[in-house]
């Protein structure tokens, strides 16, 4: 069980990752709130969250158990740096492919750049806590 302590560790520092990121009082948190909630208020955008952010927990959590399978069981990484790197690489072509999703969709190209910032910095972060604590 002990193993899996830095999943847990990272599931928290996820959540903080993207509190900051989209907090209202940031620009990255701004140009998101505008781009994807047009004309809404942040306590409006909150309203509505308990789910969302359920969720989003629960896909945090599998991405690091993922990920801990990834880097510690199938690669053996041993270098808190390769698992770093890895991490940083993954997440750059996932979001390499949704590039052209965003754009046939017509979404917003700055919150698509918000969002994918949080998620290369997510699993990162991830990858990093999987490495030291477990």
């Amino acid at each position: 069980m002990l193993k899996m302590f830095g999943v847990a560790v990272s599931v928290v520092v996820n959540c903080i990752i993207g509190a900051v990121v989209y907090t209202p009082k940031l620009p990255t948190g701004k140009v998101w709130m505008r781009r994807t909630h047009p004309g809404k208020t942040a306590e409006q955008i909150g309203q509505d969250s308990a789910i969302p952010m359920g969720l989003s927990v629960v896909a945090t959590a599998t991405m690091s158990l993922l990920l801990r399978f990834i880097l510690i069981d199938f690669f053996k990484v041993k270098v808190a740096l390769d698992a770093v790197k890895f991490a940083v690489g993954l997440s750059c072509l996932v979001t390499l492919l949704e590039v052209p999703h965003t754009l046939f969709s017509k979404r917003s190209v700055d919150a698509f750049i918000v969002d994918q910032l949080h998620n290369i910095a997510t699993m990162t972060a991830a990858a990093a806590c999987i490495f030291y604590f477990g």
